[in-house]
Parts: structure tokens; sequence; C-alpha cells
């Protein structure tokens, strides 16, 4: 069995933009926090209570979920580092629709990529991937409760311009959305509502900076990555 050594530029690559990244990020967090604002105009705007959301994406996302009751968390810092995204959690069996997660999913040393997954009642009926499909295999048949999204996330830090591979950073990108598989966060489900249980948090990201929406309660306020209140804001 031949062996591969690792390359150490790649190695030395990754971490210098690891480090860069976490540096322009901490900077950013630590402004927010330093304001006394939890979070920027965009971001409260974006935390408000809702109903329902929809997430479209040109022909291959189109999910739908209620948020009814659970709370949006505004990140700025406190939660993690790097700061930048608004997150909730999805009330158990609402989500409906398929969605493609077009940026790779890094695990255990493998990715999986283009992971394409229907779901109905809440729950992955249905999956595809085109590459390392007993990857994602193995993750969904960790437990009953890695069938369901336990979150929802737009990232909000338009600092951070390239994908590292590191999901911290990845999943705060600005023009992305992130769902994740299994463990809801405790401060973003309603005391009322199901706590989804499961023993691992998987994290999958979509591109939303073209033929992209997001839809609360009916209304548009993101298109193509850019929030339409941004928009208006610019304009007026």
């Amino acid at each position: 069995m031949s062996h591969t050594t690792p390359d150490p530029s790649k190695r030395t690559a990754r971490r210098t933009l690891d480090s860069r990244l976490r540096g322009v990020c901490l900077r950013r967090s630590e402004q927010r926090l330093e304001s006394g604002s939890r979070a920027p105009t965009t971001a409260g705007r974006v935390a408000r209570p809702a109903e329902e959301v929809r997430i479209l994406s040109g022909d291959s996302t189109d999910i739908r979920l209620s948020v009814a009751g659970n709370p949006s968390q505004n990140n700025a810092g406190e939660h993690n580092l790097p700061g930048g995204e608004v997150f909730t959690a999805p009330v158990i069996d609402s989500v409906e629709g398929q969605a493609l997660f077009d940026k790779p999913v890094h695990r255990d040393g493998r990715a999986v990529t283009d992971a394409r997954l229907q779901f109905e009642d809440g729950e992955v009926t249905d999956y595809a991937v085109t590459k390392n499909e007993s990857l994602l295999g193995e993750i969904i048949a960790t437990d009953a409760g890695v069938r369901r999204l336990c979150e929802i996330g737009i990232g909000m830090t338009r600092d951070i311009d390239r994908f590292s591979y590191n999901m911290l950073f990845d999943e705060k990108i600005g023009d992305t959305v992130h769902m994740a598989l299994g463990r809801a966060y405790e401060d973003a489900v309603d005391p009322d509502n199901k706590h989804n249980q499961s023993a691992v948090h998987v994290d999958m990201v979509v591109d939303m900076s073209e033929n992209s929406f997001i839809v609360v309660d009916d209304e548009t306020i993101q298109r193509d990555g850019r929030f339409v209140f941004d928009r208006v804001d610019n304009n007026a």
C-alpha cells in the first residue's frame, strides 16, 4: 500500500489563512462588544421574532420551516469566535423541501461534496452527494436526532471573503446560509418547544450570492446575498 506524504507547504498555508481570518474576526467582534451594542443594525433587524422562514437558491434549494416561539440569537462573539451570525432552531417536524449544500462538509479528514437533502415532516428522507456519500450516510446513521435540522443561521461577516474549510469561519461568511443536522443549542429553543437531541451537530453551508432569497413571514429580507433593508438604507 502506498502512502502519500502530506505537503507541509499546504499545512502552513492553511494555518496562515486561519490565523489571518481569526485576527480579522476577533478585531470585528471586539469592536462590536466594546461599542456596547449586541448587534449591528442589520443583525438586529434579522434577529426579530418570526413564525416561518423560507430559503430559496436557484432550482436546487427550497426549504420551508417554522421557527415559531424559538428565539433568534445574534452571535457578536459571545457564543463562539469569530462572531458574525444570526441563528435559531427550527420547530421539530416543521422542515419541508430540499437543499443543496454547495460548500464541502469536512469531517474526520474527509469531505462531503454537494450534499443534497430532502426533508419531509422535519426529517431527512433522501440524500445524494457527488463525493463521499458513505460519509454522509455514516453521519445520518449516528442516531435518530441527526435526521432533523437543529439550526438555521445567516452569515453576517463580510470581512471573511473566502472559504477556509474551517466551519467556525465559513458559517459566518456573508452571502451564506448554514443549516445543521443534530443537536440543537438550548438558547435557540423556547422552553415550551421540543429540543432536538443528538450526539452530533453537523453544519452545512449554502451559497446565497446568486439567484437566492431569504423570506421571513412572507417578506423577502435578503436577495442574492444582500439584505433588502441594506439596499434601502444605502439608497436613502
